[in-house]
């Protein structure tokens, strides 16, 4: 969005006969020219004109005198600064006149999604100058464009020139300081990845430019580098990426032959309760010790050493003879319980960390502000955040949606007061929430039940000032605890568990870890090791409970007459669609409107083989839904003697292959992962083929 707040001169003060206002742009797809954006750069309109004059003038001459060879990098040196200077931003003024016209004093100010007026750090990255004048505003009549020299309020235009200072969206005012307005989100989330990489090295650069290009032209794109140095373009769907693909190859990066890997699907992690987690939760005396118990400590620690000394021994025996490990079975979790202690390499810290699955209507919920959330965490380190006498003024009245938020989360806990999370998270112990994650802004969470340990709540709460006794905590550990590096440690590692799960390295989703307690005896050089034992607890509480793997959906609607109606119905049986419903278009007709479910990772093919079957009768539209937990356990085995006459006897040395392991393991694959799988099923048999001639 771009924001033109009143007609002001260069002293800040209003010329007459011009109204304040605001003004709201974003680039669109169909409205871009051809060109690389550097942010930062703003020249005046006349030194620009006459660059390109005597350019233009420059490129005439040696077209007619040089060999074609110079003309081609004259005619690719002039493709660039067309691309650059002419993408046009799609615009709407608010309040207030856009005067962009050659006697235009207007000095405006363009605010990126990230500047704060009250964070000095951002007013160089996100905030930079540009006359009126250097703009060129547009009114839209379908293909066509018609210039203007000013832009009342009310209307929607667009604005060449920003180019090479807006990267996506921003605001722009004649006013010097001001809150941007908030980015427009759109119904459909990017979910499909693709990588992406020239077949020179030598084009590396200009592939950077081309992917800045997409990136600014098409609002619902995302691009980044991975730490592997992999750039990877994230779309809404299969069509959507090979829209994308063709504006790559014949607008942005002409010239470039790209690699295109194979459409990656992201997943969740997440965690259920069963009755198996029940019954454990019932009979395991070990999820009922804390290291509060008077001893415990020295009993904790002396278990710890004793296990180090027979780790080979017990990592031996742990494992079969193709090398792989087993997983704990009931018994085991039983001894262990929920609650998991870990140590930090120099046995001098402990934490104590439970895993719960969230209520899905908390998590509705957390998603569902996820984009406000966002903004609120990239801001909240400017911000006055709770202190530990509880004064968090400041939070809602800058950020409004958190009394809704918070509003909606007491609702949703007040509806699950039976589920497990309700033993530590209650509508009035909100204050508990410590972070959200990963990102900060994700739908897990960090709750701090340690009395004594001081932290800051992530939903801007008055916090209740911490104990400063304990039963069996010294007053030195008090001290140590609350040190600032060591909560931010904590913090850290729980970020890092919640971005990579243990199934299969994706981010968690609809999981709540349970700080119970935390032992320390030194504080010096342990932010990285508490940081490390953090994230280990976190993934050891994640797998003590029954693990799921959550898939994305998209919402298809299909139009079809009755004689294809069967022919699509096995096309989306094939591809496992949930049928929501069909229903007649208009009476006395025979065209059904069709809802389903559509796994994404089951989309790729999908409109070809619809299009196949009903022979171009049926075209499906495809929309992004919401998250699904797949409720088959990865590690299901046949056990019953039902499951077993179904699907056969399986040893303990084999692996029983179901959907969900199939989609971990491919995942784990691509990601260079270990993968639990037998690779010679009948090592005994020799099957030698003979060529018959």
């Amino acid at each position: 969005m771009v924001d033109f707040n009143s007609a002001h001169g260069d002293d800040g003060s209003a010329d007459q006969g011009k109204d304040s206002g605001v003004v709201g742009t974003e680039f669109r797809r169909h409205k871009y020219v051809r060109g690389k954006y550097r942010a930062g750069q703003v020249a005046s309109a006349a030194s620009d004109d006459a660059e390109r004059k005597e350019d233009d003038d420059e490129n005439a001459d040696e077209n007619e005198n040089d060999d074609s060879k110079n003309s081609d990098k004259k005619n690719g040196a002039s493709e660039r600064e067309s691309i650059e200077d002419q993408l046009i931003a799609f615009s709407r003024v608010f309040s207030g006149t856009l005067d962009v016209s050659d006697s235009s004093t207007q000095i405006l100010h363009v605010f990126g999604p990230k500047y704060d007026p009250t964070d000095a750090t951002t007013w160089g990255k996100h905030h930079v100058v540009v006359p009126a004048r250097t703009l060129t505003a547009y009114m839209l009549m379908g293909r066509s464009m018609v210039q203007l020299d000013s832009v009342p309020a009310g209307n929607v235009c667009g604005i060449r020139g920003l180019g090479r200072v807006v990267p996506k969206t921003a605001t722009i005012s004649t006013m010097p300081h001001m809150v941007p307005l908030q980015p427009m989100t759109y119904e459909s989330a990017p979910i499909v990845r693709v990588a992406i990489e020239p077949k020179r090295v030598a084009d590396m650069d200009k592939l950077s430019a081309g992917l800045q290009l997409l990136y600014q032209a098409d609002p619902n794109v995302e691009i980044f580098v991975q730490e592997t140095g992999e750039h990877v373009i994230v779309t809404c769907g299969e069509v959507h990426l090979e829209r994308c693909l063709r504006d790559l190859n014949d607008r942005f990066a002409p010239d470039v032959p790209v690699y295109v890997s194979q459409p990656i699907v992201g997943f969740r992690e997440t965690l259920t309760h069963t009755s198996e987690d029940e019954k454990v939760e019932r009979d395991s005396d070990a999820a009922k010790l804390h290291l509060e118990t008077p001893g415990y400590w020295a009993k904790a620690l002396e278990e710890e050493l004793s296990q180090d000394k027979h780790d080979d021994h017990q990592d031996d025996d742990n494992q079969d003879d193709d090398g792989d490990t087993k997983s704990d079975s009931t018994e085991q979790k039983k001894k262990k319980g929920f609650s998991q202690i870990v140590f930090t390499p120099n046995k001098q810290c402990a934490i104590q960390v439970r895993a719960v699955p969230l209520p899905q209507a908390v998590t509705k919920v957390l998603h569902k502000y996820e984009s406000q959330l966002k903004l609120l965490a990239q801001q909240s380190s400017t911000l006055k955040t709770a202190d530990r006498d509880g004064a968090s003024s400041g939070w809602s009245h800058k950020f409004p949606f958190l009394d809704t938020l918070i509003a909606e989360l007491r609702d949703a806990l007040e509806a699950e007061k039976t589920a497990p999370i309700a033993a530590f998270l209650t509508p009035d112990t909100l204050h508990r929430v410590w972070s959200l994650g990963p990102r900060r802004y994700g739908a897990n969470m960090l709750l701090n039940c340690v009395p004594y340990l001081a932290h800051s709540s992530a939903l801007g709460l008055a916090v209740p000032s911490p104990q400063t006794q304990s039963s069996d905590v010294s007053a030195q550990e008090l001290e140590l605890a609350s040190k600032s590096h060591i909560v931010n440690s904590i913090v850290s590692g729980f970020q890092l568990a919640t971005a990579a799960g243990p199934l299969c390295e994706e981010p968690m989703m609809g999981v709540c870890f349970v700080l119970e307690n935390i032992r320390q005896r030194v504080v010096a050089g342990m932010s990285g090791q508490m940081m490390s034992a953090t994230k280990t607890a976190c993934l050891q509480a994640f797998q003590a409970r029954s693990t799921r793997l959550m898939e994305a959906l998209y919402l298809v609607e299909l139009q079809c007459n009755d004689k294809v109606l069967g022919r699509l119905y096995d096309v989306l049986s094939k591809r496992r669609a949930t049928i929501l419903g069909e229903e007649l278009l208009n009476e006395g007709t025979l065209t059904y409107m069709i809802r389903a479910l559509l796994p994404v990772v089951e989309s790729f093919g999908f409109a070809k083989a619809v299009r196949k079957r009903t022979s171009g009768v049926a075209s499906p539209q495809l929309v992004f839904s919401h998250w699904q937990m797949m409720e088959q356990d990865p590690a299901w085995q046949p056990t019953t003697e039902e499951e077993l006459e179904e699907f056969g006897h399986v040893s303990e040395k084999d692996i029983f292959p179901n959907l969900v392991r199939d989609l971990i393991n491919g995942v784990r694959r691509r990601k260079g992962l270990a993968v639990e799988e037998k690779i010679v099923q009948h090592a005994e048999k020799q099957r030698t083929l003979a060529r018959k001639k």
